[in-house]
């Protein structure tokens, strides 16, 4: 069964993207959120030249 789900979920998710403008809209706006969270992270670590992420994990605010 789960050997068929992955399949025809990315059938089901090409269907709708070549079907529906508003669709591939909502998808592309959500990628380039996210790519925009990643670049948003990575800056932040140049900035703070690892700062933040030591005091954070000094007060197990992270846990690794």
């Amino acid at each position: 069964m789960k050997k068929y789900f992955y399949p025809l979920f990315l059938l089901l998710l090409a269907y709708v993207l070549f079907s529906s403008d508003d669709a591939k809209l909502i998808i592309a706006g959500i990628a380039v959120f996210l790519i925009g969270m990643v670049f948003m992270e990575d800056g932040f670590k140049l900035f703070s030249g690892g700062l933040m992420e030591k005091v954070l994990k000094k007060n197990n605010f992270i846990c690794t």
